[in-house]
């Protein structure tokens, strides 16, 4: 998403509130947006396959710097089972022929037999030292252990997926009338023709409410399709 396109939605949004750009600059659009994402990013964490390389009798290795949480380990030979877990196409098992979908279904009964055989193995990880011990202990070098590990996206504004864009901008758009609200409380009002007219504080309070639980309602959808 350009810089330039969020800000002039940011500041559409806002029209209600009429901030000036000495009560909200671009700057401020532009931190607050990568507030926004931070948020996002810590409650939509994305899966990557990822894999350690055997030592013989070493039970301990190191993971990713990104790796928040480990999901499962297995071998190298499971790894198409692994992407069934990642939600990849590439993985999913397709009927032969339609007859396979009637009851008693011979696909649902393959997939039942493949998701018990696989070969998950035991393990730990410390999320402090990102270290990861696997049990049994492999007994030969240069085998690969593939895991899943669960990480914070690594979101930016240039490179934000198109269908979030709306969310950030919502969100933005709170954080923004946050610091209007400030500024004006500080002010108490301005001048107009006419004399001191007082900021509506509490009509801005509302309004403030209001964008925050847009914001979080639809994160909360988003989670939903995401876990999909």
């Amino acid at each position: 998403m350009e810089s330039i396109t969020l800000r002039q939605q940011v500041r559409a949004e806002c029209g209600k509130i009429s901030p000036s750009s000495s009560e909200l600059s671009d700057t401020d659009i532009t931190s607050e947006a990568g507030n926004t994402i931070a948020i996002i990013a810590n409650r939509l964490p994305q899966k990557v396959l990822r894999y350690i390389t055997s030592v013989k009798n070493q039970r301990q290795y190191s993971t990713h710097a990104n790796t928040k949480r480990v999901q499962i380990v297995f071998p190298a030979e499971d790894v198409g089972e692994a992407l069934v877990d990642l939600g990849s196409p590439m993985a999913i098992d397709e009927p032969e022929s339609n007859d396979e979908y009637w009851f008693p279904s011979l696909w649902t009964i393959r997939q039942m037999r493949r998701t018990r055989g696989r070969s998950r193995m035991n393990f730990h990880f410390d999320p402090i030292n990102k270290t990861l011990d696997i049990d049994p202990m492999p007994d030969e070098a240069g085998k690969k252990y593939y895991y899943i590990s669960v990480e914070k996206a690594g979101w930016t504004l240039a490179a934000l997926p198109t269908d979030f864009e709306p969310l950030v901008v919502t969100g933005t758009v709170w954080k923004c009338l946050e610091i209007v609200a400030l500024y004006r409380s500080k002010l108490g009002g301005t001048m107009r023709a006419g004399g001191f007219v007082d900021y509506p504080v509490m009509g801005l309070r509302e309004y403030i409410d209001a964008k925050k639980d847009e914001f979080y309602d639809e994160l909360r959808i988003m989670e939903k399709l995401h876990s999909l």
